[in-house]
């Protein structure tokens, strides 16, 4: 048993943090504690519709989304779209990543706390496909955390 730190960070010593790390007998690899922020990041905003509705920008520039939820009240399973994106695509357009949020439920997307980086924008909608971008109708909250 031993205890130890795994340096993560983008390949420069700027992004580089120091995570407290265990290794148990059979080798397994445990974080042991909080993961810290990077060098120089913000901390992390939360974003949620006022009103019930179809999509949501959550940051027109570029970021990082820790997590995205969505409610579904229809009878059908629906969709939770991620798009890199700064404003909401038109149908048809290819996710980067998706979520099945089953009927009268509610579900999402966690990427954990170093989350993950969209380049031009974080925009969620729900779909009625998973494949492309069929806009739902205007009955879903969306909120979202991120930097």
């Amino acid at each position: 048993m031993s205890v130890s730190s795994l340096i993560l960070g983008r390949g420069d010593s700027a992004s580089a943090g120091r995570v407290p790390v265990h290794c148990d007998d059979d080798g397994n690899l445990y974080i042991v504690g909080a993961v810290p922020a990077p060098s120089g990041a913000s901390a992390p905003k939360n974003k949620e519709m006022a009103a019930p509705g179809k999509s949501l920008v959550i940051k027109n520039a570029q970021g990082v989304l820790m997590s995205v939820t969505a409610t579904n009240t229809t009878a059908a399973d629906l969709y939770l779209l991620l798009f890199d994106a700064a404003a909401v695509p038109p149908d048809t357009t290819v996710p980067v990543d998706w979520a099945v949020i089953p009927a009268k439920f509610a579900g999402g997307l966690d990427y954990g706390s170093l989350g993950r980086a969209f380049t031009n924008g974080i925009v969620a909608a729900m779909s009625t496909t998973m494949e492309t971008l069929t806009m739902t109708g205007a009955n879903h909250l969306l909120s979202a955390r991120y930097s």
